[in-house]
């Protein structure tokens, strides 16, 4: 039940930074979602080639690539949420 009401509350949060007429079409959604995962994949191994993450990457190789995947998940889950909440005040507001 903490769960839920943690993810209502993250979900109503970043709702609430949305500009006002923000809604993505599927096919825009899908070519965004490739631009984010590439251009979070190229800063990453920009960030990974600095001087204390190379070295934590170096003793902690897993741990390195499990943050890379859960932070480009992370990315998307907002994204895709976001306009889901968009799409429902939209509609919500049209009836």
């Amino acid at each position: 039940m903490l769960f839920i009401l943690r993810a209502i509350f993250w979900i109503a949060a970043v709702a609430a930074f949305m500009p006002a007429g923000f809604h993505m079409t599927e096919s825009r959604l899908t070519d965004d979602l490739r631009h984010w995962v590439s251009g979070f994949a190229a800063e990453q191994s920009a960030v990974s080639r600095s001087g204390s993450d190379i070295t934590f990457c170096n003793e902690h190789a897993e741990a390195c690539q499990v943050g890379q995947e859960l932070g480009v998940l992370v990315d998307v889950i907002g994204a895709v949420a976001s306009e889901r909440v968009e799409r429902i005040i939209e509609d919500s507001e049209a009836r």
